[in-house]
């Protein structure tokens, strides 16, 4: 099956309007990487914080990363 960056992005989107933790991690590390959308650390930063509120314990190691470094905060 040939990859879709694109789609796969806008279906994080979609999993991520309705909450679900492991989406909010994964729409945020594209939004960090810049993969599939546009670079944006500060909507990367929001997405790890409301992940880690949800549940998603890895994102509790990026939000506090994203505090040490200073990204998107």
């Amino acid at each position: 099956m040939k990859k879709d960056v694109t789609k796969g992005t806008e279906l994080l989107r979609q999993a991520a309007a309705e909450n679900v933790p492991s989406a909010l991690y994964d729409l945020a590390v594209s939004y960090e990487k810049g993969i599939g959308t546009k670079k944006n650390t500060r909507k990367a930063y929001e997405l790890y914080l409301r992940a880690a509120i949800w549940g998603d314990k890895q994102s509790y190691h990026e939000v506090g990363r994203c505090l040490f470094y200073g990204i998107g905060v």
